[in-house]
């Protein structure tokens, strides 16, 4: 049997085609290398040719092994796997590339004690304290964790922010970016205060929030307006969404739940 046709039975079960051609070379490789040596032995081509193939083995038994190891499915579960990667890479540049003036704060939640910095609009504030809550949350296929939590003060006001970060692998489909994910909710605290936006109940302490999204993750930064240092709560129940589910950040233990 002639090499070319060797090759071709012991190949012919293998469905996905770059499989087919990555093993078709490595088992011509193999065939030249046999073909060679009986060659240097003093043998026509006709018979190293037919030696080598006889030392392959019989194609169509390999051909049903093949066909078992490389089932087409895997081959294309991998190449939309890359189409995937490149697809997420494409979004993060685009997402870091819009969201470029907003890149300084996500360096917000390493702020230390004490460190001094400037909101967007100019004012000037200072950390006093601060937290890093463990623990995690799901919430509607969502994941949410606090890294961070800190209390900061202005020249005329403290407030304790508390940071959520809501992941999920479809990043096709993030957690909602709207401020009304926590706006449109009243926050409560272990010493019976609630925050509120103004427009949705105006009996309640200050609340605001700014949010920033990644492929991956959507960023939300709670603003609660306090007395003083020294009304800093136990803990805090952030609802998050319409559906009334809330995490509960536990800034004494430091934990969510």
């Amino acid at each position: 049997m002639n090499a070319e046709h060797w090759l071709y039975l012991a190949t012919t079960e293998i469905r996905f085609p770059p499989d087919q051609k990555a093993v078709r070379r490595e088992l011509e490789s193999h065939l030249e290398d046999k073909k060679a040596a009986y060659l240097a032995q003093g043998r026509t081509l006709f018979e190293a040719e037919k030696a080598a193939t006889e030392d392959m083995g019989d194609p169509e038994e390999l051909a049903k092994e093949l066909g078992r190891i490389h089932r087409p499915w895997w081959g294309y579960i991998w190449r939309a796997s890359k189409v995937l990667l490149i697809l997420a890479i494409i979004m993060t540049a685009v997402e870091l590339w819009t969201n470029k003036d907003d890149l300084s704060r996500l360096s917000r939640p390493e702020l230390p004690a004490g460190e001094t910095y400037r909101t967007e609009n100019g004012q000037e504030r200072t950390v006093l304290e601060r937290w890093r809550p463990t623990g995690a949350k799901r919430l509607g296929g969502y994941r949410f964790t606090s890294p961070m939590a800190w209390l900061e003060q202005t020249e005329t006001w403290y407030y304790l922010v508390v940071c959520l970060r809501a992941d999920t692998w479809r990043f096709w489909e993030p957690c909602s970016d709207s401020p009304w994910m926590i706006l449109n909710n009243v926050v409560s605290d272990s010493q019976g205060a609630e925050y509120a936006w103004p427009e949705v109940r105006q009996d309640c302490g200050y609340l605001s929030c700014e949010t920033w999204r990644e492929p991956f993750t959507t960023w939300y930064l709670a603003s609660l307006n306090l007395p003083g240092p020294e009304a800093v709560p136990e803990w805090v129940d952030i609802p998050i969404g319409y559906g009334g589910a809330s995490v509960r950040v536990n800034l004494e233990r430091e934990v969510l739940a």
